[in-house]
């Protein structure tokens, strides 16, 4: 299994020094990209160390007053916020046993942007969220590396990570070879 035109058109390139732990839950392999299928001349190679070390915080949105049914996970408090929320702005809300708690965030923190299914960073001053693509979160690793998948009838490792590769940005014009 390998991937066509990935940096460039005509490139081949494949997933090389694979390792699995299912018991820590981490996975490390490294990409390497050729200029043919020969494989002579690497033109350029990148690791990648995945793992469920860490599960990010969950945003459900922005908002300027607590919601009238509240979920437990975060909600980020608008400009302007008014009941409980009054004065403030710009922090993170969580509904836990029937009250409000209110938490700060570190500049270039990673949270789980829950209705739209990826992860990102928040501009501390504007709200604006940028899109990030860690490699260590627990959901990630459960959309593609459990056991259950990496070892399924119709599955291995290697081809897991080729899937995975092919959902990442970059990868949009790349061909399976």
């Amino acid at each position: 299994m390998a991937l066509g035109n990935y940096l460039a058109t005509g490139t081949y390139s494949i997933v090389d020094s694979l390792t699995y732990s299912k018991q820590t839950g981490f996975l490390r392999f490294v990409l390497r990209v050729f200029p043919d299928a020969n494989k002579i001349d690497e033109l350029a190679s990148k690791n990648y160390d995945l793992g469920n070390y860490t599960t990010y915080r969950g945003i459900l949105g922005t908002l300027t007053a607590p919601p009238e049914s509240p979920q437990s996970d975060f909600y980020v408090i608008g400009v302007g916020a008014t009941g409980e929320w009054e004065g403030r702005d710009k922090l993170l809300a969580r509904y836990v046993g029937g009250e409000w708690q209110i938490w700060g965030n570190s500049p270039g923190e990673v949270f789980y942007d829950i209705v739209n299914e990826n992860y990102c960073t928040l501009n501390l001053s504007t709200l604006e969220k940028t899109v990030v693509y860690p490699l260590n979160d627990v959901r990630l690793w459960n959309a593609w590396f459990t056991p259950a998948l990496m070892f399924s009838e119709t599955s291995n490792p290697f081809k897991q990570a080729y899937l995975f590769l092919k959902s990442q940005p970059g990868f949009e014009s790349v061909t399976d070879l």
